[in-house]
């Protein structure tokens, strides 16, 4: 199960400070580096310049956006690992979306198959609990391959063909 940082903060002790910070300083003049010799991306030098700048709002919709991206990465990642870890397959077809604090799953299994269909419905719930506190949730929506409903086209497909 991932830790999330409430969960590590308080196995840090007075000996694993310096080693942290000294990672962390480490990785301040690593990117002064990049912004001082031009090689920075784009979005490490817009970061920077939001918090040099004082421009406080941009930095934080940027912050937002990488813990989404890391919220939304994780969790698809743990859905996965929680199907293959149920030994049942994995869909025919799988794809997702995703809204602010909501990841859309969309699977297509084959018909009667309701040892998939109970085992997405589990690793939904699984997932959802352990990103609840993150303020993420997942859905999934199943469907039978035999219905041959399409995915919707804002959803992006992990597994399967584009269409059959």
């Amino acid at each position: 199960m991932p830790r999330t940082a409430d969960s590590s903060a308080s196995s840090l002790t007075a000996t694993s400070y310096e080693p942290w910070f000294d990672h962390l300083v480490a990785e301040l003049r690593g990117h002064q580096l990049q912004l001082e010799s031009g090689t920075a991306s784009a979005e490490l030098r817009a970061h920077y310049d939001g918090l040099m700048s004082g421009a406080l709002a941009d930095v934080m919709r940027g912050a937002k956006q990488q813990a989404q991206r890391y919220f939304v990465s994780r969790m698809v990642l743990d859905l996965l690992t929680e199907l293959l870890n149920r030994r049942v397959g994995v869909p025919h077809r799988l794809a997702v979306d995703y809204n602010d604090s909501e990841v859309l799953v969309w699977a297509e299994v084959e018909a009667d198959d309701e040892q998939l269909e109970r085992a997405l419905l589990l690793a939904d719930a699984q997932v959802s609990g352990t990103y609840h506190d993150a303020g993420f949730s997942l859905t999934t929506t199943i469907v039978e391959r035999d219905d041959a409903v399409p995915v919707p086209n804002h959803y992006r497909l992990l597994i399967g063909p584009p269409a059959d």
